[in-house]
């Protein structure tokens, strides 16, 4: 994502257009998205743009950028991903088609999930472009449950409302179809991560299930379902669309993966996977079908990728 065009499309921003900045706060249910969308004054239109052209203007956004991997984090990096993680472009959609509700009396601050900014500015001809900022969303229980107040001179006085922060850190940024993960942390919160990965998930063991190699296979597909760590991993494993291919056109090899890694995976008479329900069994499966081990080429050293 190339921040600078960011910062230059928002300097172009005409904070006098009621529609250039819209900011909602959003409740998740399983029936769906509910958004609330408060009027904003013109002033404060553009302290959110002065703010957000600030943070991205700091050495965090200069920082090289690579594609999200779901197995771990490459150090100094920052994180782009299409919007088909948790279902994004679903949720996205959701917000922006759905009339939001204006009567912010209706909103509880305990039930929303994360607030969304969205600038859009004018583009000649084209259509305008549109920045969405995410931010999940903290709602201070034990603050509200206190004495909330200020000071007028040497006097304490108590707010009568509940206080809303808009934060001047980043989680994640859309523009188009490419978001930019700044705070993976925030992504159960703000998207439908743990339905994303049963969703891919039971596609990749779908297909695994074709080759009719593991025995066991409804135990071991329903083991790996409720295991939350493969299901992230088998979900990073769905995007390269031929690694199921790949390792059963190079099942002949396996057993001398297992001999030399020290796997925890046995073998049938037939030369089929004898799953028998261990923990270590189904990471071992899943680390071949990754294709994780290697062997060095200067010592002939055995070892494993573990962003694969």
């Amino acid at each position: 994502m190339d921040i600078k065009a960011l910062i230059d499309s928002l300097n172009r921003l005409d904070v006098s257009k009621t529609e250039a900045v819209s900011l909602y706060f959003v409740e998740k249910r399983k029936k769906g998205l509910t958004a609330f969308a408060p009027e904003l004054g013109e002033k404060v239109r553009g302290e959110l743009t002065e703010m957000f052209i600030s943070t991205l203007s700091t050495s965090v956004f200069e920082l090289e950028q690579s594609e999200l991997n779901l197995n771990g984090r490459i150090e100094d990096t920052l994180e782009t991903s299409d919007l088909s993680l948790g279902r994004a472009d679903q949720i996205i959609n959701e917000i922006s088609e759905n009339p939001p509700q204006q009567d912010m009396g209706e909103m509880k601050l305990e039930d929303i999930k994360f607030y969304l900014i969205e600038f859009r500015i004018d583009n000649e001809s084209q259509e305008p472009v549109s920045i969405k900022i995410l931010k999940r969303f903290y709602n201070y229980k034990k603050l509200r449950k206190g004495l909330r107040g200020y000071f007028t001179g040497n006097h304490f006085q108590q707010f009568e409302n509940d206080i809303i922060g808009i934060d001047c850190d980043i989680d994640l940024v859309i523009l188009d179809d490419e978001m930019l993960v700044i705070n993976r942390a925030s992504l159960n919160s703000i998207f439908d991560m743990n339905d994303y990965y049963l969703e891919n998930t039971k596609a990749i063991l779908a297909d695994i299930g074709t080759y009719s190699k593991i025995n066991n296979f409804e135990q071991f597909s329903k083991e790996c379902l409720e295991d939350r760590s493969l299901v992230k991993r088998f979900t990073q494993l769905q995007k390269d669309k031929t690694a199921v291919a790949g390792f059963f056109e190079h099942y002949a090899n396996l057993p001398s993966v297992i001999e030399q890694a020290s796997l925890e995976i046995k073998l049938d008479s037939a030369g089929n996977i004898d799953y028998q329900g261990e923990y270590v069994e189904r990471l071992d499966i899943f680390k071949c079908m990754a294709d994780r081990f290697y062997k060095t080429l200067l010592q002939g050293v055995i070892g494993e990728d573990a962003l694969r």
